[in-house]
């Protein structure tokens, strides 16, 4: 079985000789054990990894590191927002450390962050002892009611914005004067009119075709994909050419719709979706369970 795991990996691409040491199981020998050539790294293996993460590096330098250094050297100057600054050395540091009022407020603000951490901390310590322990019936129910606060929050966030964005009462709108038709137009619709406010009115729309466009393609080869997957798992393979055309067909027909009208379908299609899923949900919760607990138990 030894061989077999070896070899499978090995074909696989998975064990690579740098992992394995230089060795592989060979059932030729006494031992079991024979070694080949380690594979020279290519210097495109070594650069790969930070490739990958300079996005990251960049925008972190740019929108953190530099800022941060530009506002620790500012500090030690006295400047109004406006014009040219004057050296004055350690004196802020010295203004801000004999105010009172500071001490007062970083002793606040230290007793809420302990106020806040410590129940935290210990509330979600305990909270996963008792979902682990064998005391608790109805392990599956209590989880996703222990998740659903982050749910919650993003409901929360999006009224919030809602709130400040909205066409006849948002604050946002009221303040600034721009009016920016949240919640009265639907996709590009609103995307176009709240790039129109910085970039113009032409390049916005021109940027959006071009992003739409972009979105559209991807959204429907990956829908295509997903939804022949389905139906030959459903019906078997010689389904799948019938739901190509099918599907081909809606995509003329959904071009030609009203927005609105698009939309309205969309959302009720999804939220369809809601029930089978949640039907299955509950019918493999014992399963999934099982599955879950064979998983820790193998891992202990």
């Amino acid at each position: 079985m030894a061989n077999r795991l070896s070899k499978s990996l090995k074909e696989a691409a998975i064990l690579p000789a740098s992992v394995a040491g230089g060795e592989e199981v060979d059932g030729s020998t006494g031992s079991g054990i024979t070694t080949y050539p380690k594979r020279n790294a290519h210097w495109g293996d070594v650069l790969a990894p930070y490739i990958f993460i300079a996005p990251f590096l960049i925008f972190f330098v740019i929108m953190f590191v530099v800022p941060s250094i530009y506002s620790f050297g500012l500090s030690f100057f006295r400047y109004k927002g406006y014009g040219e600054g004057r050296f004055i050395g350690l004196d802020n540091y010295i203004a801000i450390l004999s105010y009172h009022v500071f001490w007062t407020e970083l002793g606040n603000t230290i007793f809420y962050w302990l106020a806040h951490l410590l129940p935290l901390m210990i509330g979600a310590f305990l909270l996963a002892i008792l979902i682990r322990s064998k005391l608790i019936k109805g392990q599956a129910f209590f989880k996703p009611i222990i998740f659903l606060p982050n749910i919650i929050t993003i409901v929360a966030a999006a009224l919030v914005y809602q709130s400040l964005f909205s066409t006849r009462y948002g604050v946002i709108n009221t303040l600034s004067g721009i009016q920016i038709p949240f919640g009265h137009s639907a996709g590009a619709e609103l995307t176009i009119a709240a790039f129109s406010t910085a970039f113009g009115g032409r390049l916005a729309c021109i940027f959006i075709a071009f992003e739409t466009a972009l979105f559209a393609i991807a959204t429907i080869l990956t829908w295509a994909h997903y939804g022949s997957r389905c139906a030959e798992y459903l019906f078997g393979t010689e389904i799948i050419t019938l739901y190509k055309i099918v599907f081909v067909v809606f995509i003329v027909i959904g071009a030609g719709l009203k927005m609105s009208l698009a939309w309205d379908i969309a959302d009720t299609l999804n939220g369809l979706m809601a029930i089978p899923n949640l039907i299955a949900l509950i019918g493999l919760s014992g399963v999934v369970v099982k599955v879950t607990k064979e998983h820790f138990d193998r891992t202990k």
